[in-house]
């Protein structure tokens, strides 16, 4: 290990994580996050980019510009947040952990606000949870962040998909016996109540989030599955590709590709007023066989 390494590894072990978050893997998520992003940088350049112009573009639909709301902050490698801080009087990064260097970066902008929050509002209940309450009991979680704050903009940044993964991973780790449909209901449930909650403020809303997990070898895809489970957004989104693994990163044989859709300006009220009953599935859907084998990043 190199003395950078484990000076790394040092501030890491000193941050004030609470233990769950620490235990349910989100922090060593985050830093994993960081090492691919580093191996795989080139891959993820047109990714970063789009994502980056995709929310300026956001914020200059806004009519004023008091404040900015950015979820799923994480490393701040595809967040613009230098653009951000002189077209905006405040920005607030929010994120349920933020790193030492997240921090470092933050503190060269004064009118930026680091809030750590689980925009679940799940996790440490799901931690806490044993096998006879069973997960359906806290899929429905009203949010009451930022109540009697307005944003003139609130971008969802690359987290939506990402929402279930750890929790459910967690507790299907603990109790091999909880049933599929479980963790299906559950994932959806934390993926609606996100878009529910983001369409809740009143200024322009963006939205970028992955569609679809592709996998490649070579030029043939091999698989293609969904990223939402089944959930179907509105139309008026761009569409890309973030080519998140290439090979070798996970294996030698197969590139995994994500198609992505960015919302520039999110249709809230066609999402507020859908009927969820007839809220389709998709045949592709990522299967739980695979939750139970999450695929976390290796750093």
């Amino acid at each position: 290990m190199s003395a950078y390494q484990f000076l790394d590894w040092f501030k890491y072990l000193m941050l004030p994580f609470p233990s769950y978050l620490k235990k349910m893997g989100y922090v060593r998520e985050m830093k994993a996050l960081g090492a691919r992003r580093n191996r795989c940088q080139t891959a993820w350049r047109p990714h970063i980019e789009r994502t980056q112009a995709l929310i300026i573009k956001a914020a200059e639909q806004c009519n004023q510009k008091h404040k900015a709301l950015i979820v799923g902050s994480g490393l701040l490698f595809d967040i613009p947040l230098e653009k951000l801080c002189k077209l905006f009087d405040n920005v607030v990064l929010v994120d349920i952990v933020h790193l030492w260097k997240v921090h470092l970066q933050a503190s060269h902008y004064p009118n930026v606000r680091l809030e750590s929050l689980d925009v679940t509002g799940v996790v440490e209940r799901s931690f806490n949870l044993d096998l006879n309450q069973g997960l359906t009991t806290i899929q429905q979680s009203q949010l009451d962040y930022f109540i009697g704050e307005k944003f003139d903009l609130a971008v969802s940044v690359n987290i939506l998909s990402q929402l279930p993964v750890l929790p459910i991973g967690y507790y299907s780790r603990r109790f091999r016996s909880v049933k599929d449909e479980q963790l299906e209901a559950f994932s959806r449930a934390l993926l609606e109540n996100h878009l529910d909650w983001i369409s809740s403020f009143s200024g322009v809303v963006g939205l970028i989030t992955d569609l679809e997990r592709l996998q490649y070898r070579g030029k043939e895809l091999v698989r293609r599955e969904s990223s939402l489970w089944g959930i179907t957004l509105p139309p008026g989104y761009k569409q890309w590709f973030w080519d998140l693994a290439p090979s070798p990163e996970i294996d030698f044989c197969i590139d995994i590709r994500h198609l992505v859709a960015g919302y520039i300006n999110f249709p809230k009220q066609v999402w507020l007023e859908r009927n969820r009953k007839q809220s389709t599935r998709s045949g592709d859907n990522k299967s739980i066989k695979q939750l139970r084998q999450v695929d976390t990043i290796q750093d």
